[in-house]
């Protein structure tokens, strides 16, 4: 009996080491935490991934697919940061995280399937500041994908201030707020309906060749006047009661003769008509008008311009 025992807790051991060692590991299954990215945004050099740490990860797949496209590896590593930069100006890209074992065969955890988006655009670049007699000319590169751009500048130490919002296709633009020697820092900064992309900073000094600005000539404000609709034009129907007898279908008209009359008919005339009613019947209509006003639009501020074309 005792051996049979001995026997039977041998065995027993046995299968909870079979058992022990043939169960996965919480890193072999897929029991890990789906990693969560906490930012995608447009760098100089690429669109940047950003996303949690996952406990007991040993790697990270980075997946990406463009505009409706399907998931496709981009790069593995061991950090939570992952700069992409085989994209294009314009395209959008989307982002997903997965955890993978360390030999990056398997995966160690789910993925978000939405994932996370961003249109790239490409850093702005100034190409040229040039000193002119109207002020600085600035001028840079067109960036794809790209409606428009926020043209900044800052003096010493001071903080960037958006001079312009440029929404059209042009790049190139005359700073004409400048003084005499003083060095400006400029940037571009790209964007469109949903993103922004980063700036490369310029500098110059300011130097107007000994020209004194005189700013003679006043520019009127220009406007123009356009009529706009307040309330749109409409139609009033104008209705009058009428009697009818409710057997034949008479009308006897409006008024108080009407009911004297009907019932003349109902008992007098050879028709066998039981019965009258009164109901609206419409007579006329009314035009009125759509009521209008004038309105302002102002398109450009009244200005003070020096021969040279510097304005104040």
């Amino acid at each position: 009996m005792r051996k049979f025992v001995r026997k039977s807790v041998a065995i027993f051991m046995v299968l909870i080491m079979v058992v022990a060692l043939s169960t996965p590991t919480t890193a072999d299954a897929k029991t890990l935490s789906t990693p969560k990215i906490t930012k995608v945004s447009n760098e100089i050099d690429g669109v940047k991934v950003q996303w949690k740490k996952v406990p007991k990860a040993a790697k990270y797949r980075v997946l990406r697919k463009t505009g409706s496209g399907s998931w496709k590896k981009v790069a593995d590593t061991k950090n939570t940061t992952y700069l992409d930069t085989k994209v294009k100006s314009g395209k959008k890209y989307t982002y997903t995280i997965r955890c993978i074992s360390s030999n990056g065969k398997s995966y160690t955890s789910g993925y978000n399937k939405k994932g996370r988006s961003v249109e790239r655009l490409d850093a702005g670049k100034i190409t040229t500041l040039t000193n002119k007699a109207a002020g600085i000319t600035i001028k840079w590169t067109k960036v794809q994908g790209a409606k428009g751009y926020y043209l900044c500048r800052k003096t010493g130490n001071g903080s960037y201030k958006t001079i312009a919002d440029i929404t059209n296709t042009k790049t190139s633009y005359t700073d004409a707020s400048v003084k005499n020697k003083c060095t400006y820092v400029y940037t571009v900064r790209p964007y469109n309906n949903t993103s922004v992309g980063k700036y490369i900073p310029k500098s110059i000094q300011y130097d107007n060749n000994g020209h004194i600005h005189n700013y003679n000539n006043y520019h009127p404000e220009k406007g123009y006047w356009e009529t706009v609709v307040v309330e749109d034009a409409w139609d009033e129907d104008v209705y009058e009661y009428h009697t009818f007898c409710g057997t034949c279908g008479k009308d006897f008209g409006t008024g108080p003769d009407a009911v004297e009359n009907v019932g003349i008919h109902i008992v007098f005339d050879e028709t066998n008509c039981e019965y009258y009613y009164t109901t609206p019947v419409k007579v006329d209509t009314i035009h009125h008008e759509a009521i209008t006003e004038r309105v302002y639009h102002k398109t450009t501020d009244a200005y003070y311009s020096c021969n040279c074309g510097a304005r104040k």
